[in-house]
């Protein structure tokens, strides 16, 4: 399990699961932040034990784990944190006062398909009035394969409507325009060029998230490497 929970907290989601009366303002934060967590055997005295087995039975959100303290219990975490409503400093989090990205992401190994990822970028992207793209390889060789796989990549998830669209690369050729131009002529595109910085930036920008692509826009097409996509808020 990859975090923790306070006395303070964990008192106030066992309250939440129907065993008393809860804070909803704190509840609301914590669940912000909320990840599957242990629950140190030192804390288990605060339950009942055929509410402790009914908790951290299978597929549960909660795990037991045989710390005795808070220190032992932090450890013993995947993330190595503890969540609580007061303290600042390593290895809390306060979830009252500290601010946290919460991100999401998934991984395809070679030969997976990412015809998932492809539907949820679209759908992200989906109510957008700027996009940037951002891959040095976005424009290889006009005709190529990994061009032929960007350009079905970027009909695929950016809404075919009045917009900004900028696509930040190398190399951009007429032939390129052209293309982009003929199948959507609302799109109001621009075509900054990379900075030495962003070389190995692989991004999708709107003004509310960042998609980082670990491989290249056309890994989402090419299922012959790896391919990480991680959703952050900006």
């Amino acid at each position: 399990m990859y975090i923790a929970l306070s006395d303070k907290l964990l008192k106030e989601f066992l309250s939440y699961n129907g065993t008393g009366h809860y804070n909803k303002d704190l509840l609301a934060k914590l669940f912000k932040y909320l990840q599957p967590f242990k629950l140190g055997r030192y804390q288990s005295g605060l339950l009942s034990e055929p509410i402790l087995k009914s908790l951290t039975g299978n597929n549960s959100l909660i795990s037991l784990s045989e710390a005795q303290n808070e220190t032992d219990l932090i450890k013993d975490t995947k993330f190595k944190l503890m969540l609580t409503d007061n303290l600042n400093t390593y290895p809390y989090i306060n979830i009252l006062g500290d601010e946290v990205n919460i991100n999401y992401n998934a991984t395809y190994k070679t030969t997976e398909n990412r015809s998932k990822a492809i539907k949820h970028i679209k759908e992200l992207l989906l109510n957008s009035n700027e996009i940037e793209i951002i891959d040095s390889y976005l424009f290889p060789q006009f005709g190529s394969t990994q061009w032929d796989e960007n350009f079905q990549i970027i009909k695929e998830i950016v809404p075919r409507k009045s917009i900004k669209l900028k696509l930040v690369s190398f190399n951009v050729k007429q032939e390129h325009k052209s293309a982009l131009r003929g199948y959507c002529n609302n799109w109001n595109i621009s075509y900054p060029k990379l900075n030495k910085n962003e070389i190995h930036d692989r991004y999708i920008k709107t003004d509310s998230i960042e998609i980082l692509i670990s491989s290249g826009v056309n890994y989402l097409k090419d299922i012959s490497k790896d391919l990480t996509y991680i959703v952050k808020e900006k």
